[in-house]
């Protein structure tokens, strides 16, 4: 005969497994998730996010040229060269990263992003960064990794037409909720970028091709692809 504490077993495990499944979850989005919105000023500007969770990272690049510039810059220059192919840039693999104007992984790296977005536009870049915890971390991860899992089928789609950057920003950034479940609909980088920084949202960091952490980033890449200095403009 089965005692009563046998009997329950199944029952306390059974629990005892939904009880771990739920602490781990909660244990993974009390980790911060960061959040940054990436700003190129100049014309046409560009808006960007960027974000990270531990070891993982995503680039949404929504309309944008990410990966790009290197195949439209060669059209562009057959008889000259492109320094975005010069700095040693695996292009290749930015390429193959992409899906629904998204990009993962060691493709989507912070600063690869802000040193080859600068390479091609030499415009100078503001970085708002958030820490997100909790629901709206889980929520702000989720929604870009369903649009690159799922492209149009996702409740929020990232795939954008280009010039539509910013409005789509705007509107994942309303997508959060709590303090920007009000921000408006814009279309200009820079007034996203005088929005957030009137309304105190974000720690601002800004950059030109000539900060030192960028072309130390790049310095870096072209010593690791065994790269030579830059040819003279032309």
């Amino acid at each position: 005969r089965k005692t009563l504490f046998q009997s329950r077993l199944p029952v306390l495990l059974a629990g005892l497994l939904v009880l771990t499944t739920i602490l781990g979850a909660t244990s993974v989005w009390a980790q911060p998730t960061v959040l940054r919105v990436i700003v190129l000023h100049g014309h046409p500007g560009h808006t960007s996010v960027h974000l990270t969770r531990g070891n993982q990272q995503y680039y949404w690049d929504p309309g944008g040229n990410y990966g790009q510039e290197l195949d439209e810059c060669l059209q562009q220059h057959v008889a000259g060269y492109c320094r975005q192919w010069y700095a040693g840039f695996a292009w290749e693999d930015i390429k193959a990263a992409r899906r629904h104007d998204i990009v993962r992984g060691p493709a989507a790296d912070l600063f690869q992003v802000l040193a080859i977005e600068m390479l091609d536009y030499e415009s100078a870049m503001d970085v708002f960064t958030f820490q997100l915890e909790g629901a709206t971390a889980q929520h702000a991860w989720q929604i870009i990794h369903d649009g690159a899992e799922q492209g149009s089928n996702a409740a929020f789609a990232t795939s954008r037409s280009p010039m539509f950057c910013t409005k789509a920003v705007s509107s994942y950034l309303r997508q959060l909720g709590g303090d920007l479940s009000d921000f408006p609909s814009l279309w200009r980088p820079d007034a996203l970028a005088d929005e957030l920084a009137q309304r105190g949202h974000g720690v601002r960091q800004s950059y030109t091709l000539n900060s030192p952490p960028i072309q130390n980033y790049i310095d870096h890449v072209r010593r690791a692809a065994g790269a030579g200095p830059f040819p003279h403009e032309w």
